[in-house]
């Protein structure tokens, strides 16, 4: 999907009364940063929140979601912007969580927060309509400041473990992100294996594990398993895909074996977790 506000430039924004009050549960190609002072109901990373003060929202291409209003959307504030934006940029935003999958996408903001908060949205709308030199450069400093406005209810969103670039760690969660965020039925899931995965990134099965188990107090089989069945309530959820066809997505060569991996799991079939979310 590409929104027609990013057809011929790399960032954009849009207020509450051009947006739609049901956003369907799915990924997006684009980056968000959104303004809401509205109620809502949003869906991300098998999570409901219900939005019922003002809320600095985040999200991103790899995390999906669905969006719900409860009222109009007239006091909303939209900043989009695409992967060029961010490259442009040295993908500095990626430093920080809320633009990380699995993360925290939700900050409720305090009435003293707002106007600031909302006078840099404000400041958005005005660069990108009257095309100042630089605009992207001044939009981009706009969103971080954005961001570290909202740095006292949320400290963690300085992640300065991902600035660390060469962190094994880092690499595995990225790869584990990139190879899950886009399955299909003509791209199924490869790495299926602690040694599929240490493969990719040349190094050791048993130095991944013991550098994961380290920062995250888990196996690396452990880690896979959990996006596997991440990954696959999303299909059982909001996909109409049957049981055999979110198999082989996930990389399982025949629906018994998820069935079995998927009980092991939660304690539960597919199919019976399936029918409690109807």
């Amino acid at each position: 999907m590409i929104l027609p506000y990013l057809k011929n430039r790399n960032v954009a924004n849009f207020e509450g009364s051009q947006c739609s009050c049901h956003v369907p549960f799915s990924h997006r190609n684009y980056y968000k940063v959104t303004l809401c002072k509205n109620e809502a109901i949003i869906t991300y990373a098998e999570k409901v929140v219900h939005i019922n003060k003002p809320a600095v929202i985040f999200t991103e291409p790899k995390t999906p979601y669905a969006w719900d209003s409860c009222e109009p959307l007239n006091d909303s504030y939209r900043c989009v912007f695409n992967e060029a934006f961010v490259q442009k940029n040295n993908r500095t935003l990626l430093n920080f969580s809320v633009f990380q999958p699995g993360k925290q996408k939700i900050i409720f903001i305090d009435e003293g927060q707002l106007p600031k908060i909302e006078g840099y949205f404000k400041d958005i709308k005005e660069i990108l309509a009257t095309h100042y030199s630089f605009a992207e450069e001044k939009v981009f400093a706009l969103i971080q400041l954005i961001v570290y406005e909202i740095l006292p209810k949320c400290p963690e969103v300085i992640d300065s473990k991902s600035l660390k670039k060469d962190q094994l760690s880092n690499r595995f969660f990225r790869l584990l992100e990139d190879h899950f965020s886009l399955l299909d039925f003509d791209n199924p899931a490869l790495f299926k294996t602690p040694s599929d995965y240490s493969r990719a990134l040349s190094v050791h099965p048993n130095h991944l594990n013991r550098v994961l188990k380290k920062s995250t107090g888990k196996t690396t089989s452990l880690l896979i398993s959990e996006k596997i069945v991440e990954k696959a309530n999303e299909f059982l959820n909001y996909s109409d895909w049957n049981i055999a066809q979110i198999s082989y997505a996930l990389g399982f060569e025949n629906p018994s074996y998820f069935n079995q991996f998927y009980k092991k799991q939660t304690g539960n079939t597919p199919g019976e977790s399936r029918l409690k979310n109807v």
